[in-house]
């Protein structure tokens, strides 16, 4: 559940403003002259100290009087079963004239295969992306035109469809709920789209320390076997397809597997009718049973420092054993915990790391509490210098909680907040719709959303003094940051660390393993298959111009128009790009009015777009570095270069032509596939793969420049994602570098 944030701060600024205010003291103005030297005295009795000007207000500083704790009403709300199986709930409410409606299925992130994390999301995602009868666009024309909203996503235990709309327009909302959930389409021209709103969802993730903390803190508590410790990678996401999506859709979606809540401005006996004949036809069908994940066995503390050279600072995530929603001390868990570090400024981690400490600017725990036993987070981030420090503090307050929980006056203050602010999340129909949905979902008791209250103002000192003791004991330590920095303090201070993982690598240790072995694999060459390698790279070396004409090459510059394809939309582009061997290089592509700029030198790098400068992260300096590596013009030399390998693989027929087959594996075991045509040995095609997709280059059209044969038109793409075609109608060779080239 996610806390409410605290107003203890601005009450505690408001009562000072209306109180007294102490008189403020008038300095005394120096003297004209310097003061004759002072004359010795008898010594004065001891001045009496003076008054407290808030001594007589004591009433301001009282802890306000605890909420009542009676039972909540939620007022009329109905319940039944459709035949096929299919759950309802109504919460009818007439004083607005909307509706709200969320079908929710039980099945989530926690059913998805190892091999596939993000399959439940990417099921989700491709609801609204066209079904049996509308297309994608049709779903959004028709929603916007009555000025609704419909939604699809996957939480960890279910996936929900949620629709908005005034009440004249239920029907609609009827139609499109059960249209996407029963007949989805899944047409493959729409996953790219879904497929690049993942992606970049890992992405973001890498570049967010404190996230990455997280993915790896879960990764290190659960472990590699339990999808729970397996985050969203991109070569999970690469590994779902068409038929994985139909699978899980025809397993799991069902109307005997499902919830439907509806709130607003509705008649609830009208609307069984209308329910039976708008879902009626959806079929119930045997589902799995779902799998009761339990928590993982208890270990010792296991550390990882996940390395990120350019970090100043460290983000530091701390997991243990939690606790289910349904858990018979979750109301004393959620108090402790408040008074823990939920409480936001009140909180002793807060107080102690933040205020007292001075090592960062925000510390925080929580429980995620669901269906199944979920963990206790404890997080933060200070300086790199600061991380033991900081941990230690951290350690300390969990400690003192553990052994003695909260005080008195904390576990009141926790109700007050919990139970004072529990009507604010009621406030609605679609707020207590969406309540005794959670209720439902999470196996909870039918009378928690009325009884919490009360349930919170029960908890003793005793109880949650329990709680502490059983649920504070962090087992899994993650620190993001500069390894060289962190790791001897760490060691310093006893941490034993279990591994180091650079951070663009993959969380999952399987993942790595698989990577590395794939990476193994392709640098088995045998002497036959290196033999013929060699044989096509030097015929084709020769067809392009020769080796010393490559060798030689100081600058490369391209300037040329075409179009790129993304999203289903294709926009007219022009390029310019100069490439300057063992440097760097410098790429402009303009889009309509918008240009992006992209400048790699050396190791380091940014990117600019009008007015917004930012500097490339090292995981996108290393891809451009890669992508300079294996450039058209450059790859056939770099193929010569030491601990560089090349495999000759059997040719292929491609529309009556012959295409010679040369890999060239890097020394780090990155394999980048080239198709040669056979009879003039120039490069047609060139493919790697990504840990999103296959990426491809083609290239026709060659022209000798100043010796060296160089392609004129190109095509590029990046799975069905994106697309580019460029004829380069200029191309420089060894033209005076511009002086300004890497300039920002």
């Amino acid at each position: 559940m996610r806390p409410i944030k605290s107003l203890s701060l601005t009450i505690c600024f408001v009562l000072a403003a209306c109180g007294p205010q102490p008189k403020p003291i008038v300095p005394t103005p120096p003297p004209a002259t310097p003061p004759a030297p002072p004359v010795p005295t008898a010594p004065k009795a001891e001045q009496a100290p003076e008054p407290d000007p808030w001594a007589a207000r004591a009433d301001l500083f009282k802890m306000p009087p605890a909420p009542s704790t009676q039972k909540v009403s939620l007022g009329e709300v109905d319940r039944f079963t459709l035949p096929n199986g299919l759950q309802v709930i109504v919460v009818p409410r007439h004083s607005l004239p909307s509706v709200d409606l969320t079908l929710a299925v039980r099945a989530g992130g926690n059913e998805d295969p190892l091999e596939r994390i993000g399959l439940a999301q990417f099921t989700a995602s491709m609801l609204r992306k066209g079904t049996k009868k509308r297309t994608a666009d049709q779903i959004s024309d028709a929603i916007d035109f009555v000025g609704g909203e419909l939604e699809a996503s996957a939480g960890d235990d279910a996936t929900t469809v949620s629709c908005h709309a005034r009440a004249k327009d239920l029907a609609l909302c009827l139609d499109l709920a059960s249209d996407v959930v029963e007949h989805p389409g899944f047409p493959d021209k729409e996953m790219g789209e879904i497929r690049d709103q993942l992606n970049a969802s890992v992405e973001q993730s890498r570049d967010n320390p404190r996230a990455l903390a997280g993915e790896h803190a879960a990764n290190l508590f659960y472990g590699d076997d339990d999808v729970r410790g397996r985050p969203l990678s991109k070569r999970s996401i690469a590994a779902i397809d068409r038929q994985a999506i139909e699978k899980f859709h025809a397993t799991w979606y069902a109307p005997n597997n499902a919830l439907l809540a509806i709130s607003g401005d509705v008649d609830a006996k009208a609307l069984r009718k209308r329910l039976t004949a708008t879902f009626g036809a959806w079929k119930k069908h045997p589902v799995p049973k779902r799998v009761d994940r339990k928590l993982p066995p208890e270990h010792a503390l296991r550390v990882r420092i996940v390395d990120k050279p350019d970090a100043t600072q460290s983000a530091i995530a701390l997991f243990g054993p939690g606790i289910a929603h349904a858990s018979a001390d979750y109301h004393a868990t959620t108090l402790m915990n408040y008074t823990l570090g939920g409480g936001v400024f009140s909180s002793r981690l807060m107080k102690v790391v933040r205020s007292e400490g001075g090592k960062t600017y925000g510390v925080s725990s929580r429980f995620t509490v669901g269906r199944d036993p979920g963990e206790l987070r404890v997080a933060t981030f200070t300086r790199n210098s600061e991380t033991v420090e900081t941990l230690k503090l951290v350690q300390d307050v969990i400690g003192k909680m553990r052994e003695k929980g909260p005080t008195e006056d904390e576990l009141a203050a926790a109700k007050g907040h919990l139970i004072g602010g529990y009507g604010l999340r009621l406030e609605t129909p679609s707020e207590i719709a969406s309540a005794l949905l959670t209720q439902e979902l999470d196996g909870l008791d039918s009378h928690y959303v009325e009884q919490y209250p009360e349930k919170m103002a029960a908890v003793t000192l005793a109880d949650a003094a329990r709680a502490a003791a059983s649920h504070l004991s962090p087992s899994a330590l993650v620190v993001v940051g500069r390894a060289d920095d962190v790791k001897p303090l760490l060691a310093n201070a006893g941490f034993a660390v279990d591994d180091v993982v650079p951070y663009a690598d993959p969380v999952s240790p399987a993942e790595r393993r698989a990577i590395a072995a794939e990476k193994a694999k392709a640098q088995a060459v045998t002497g036959g298959d290196a033999d013929s390698g060699r044989k096509l790279l030097d015929a084709a070396l020769a067809a392009k111009g020769g080796a010393p004409a490559l060798q030689g090459l100081k600058l490369l510059a391209f300037h040329g128009k075409g179009t790129m394809t993304m999203q289903g939309q294709t926009m007219p582009i022009k390029i310019d790009q100069w490439v300057v061997p063992g440097r760097g290089n410098r790429e402009e592509l303009s889009v309509g009015p918008m240009k992006i700029v992209k400048v790699l030198d050396g190791q380091k790098g940014f990117m600019k777009q009008g007015d917004r400068l930012m500097e490339m992260p090292p995981q996108v300096a290393g891809k451009a570095a890669r992508g300079l590596w294996r450039q058209a013009d450059l790859i056939l030399l770099h193929a010569t270069e030491p601990g560089v390998k090349v495999r000759g693989l059997p040719p292929v027929s491609e529309n009556g032509a012959t295409l010679d087959v040369l890999e060239v594996i890097a020394a780090d075991g990155d394999v980048t596939r080239l198709f040669l045509d056979s009879k003039t040995h120039l490069l047609t095609r060139l493919t790697y793969k990504t840990e999103e997709a296959e990426s491809r280059e083609e290239f026709a059209d060659y022209r000798p420049e100043s010796g060296i044969a160089v392609a004129r038109t190109m095509k590029a793409s990046l799975g069905d994602a994106v697309k580019i075609e460029v004829t380069f109608d200029s191309v420089e060779v060894n033209k005076p570098i511009p002086p300004n080239l890497f300039d920002r």
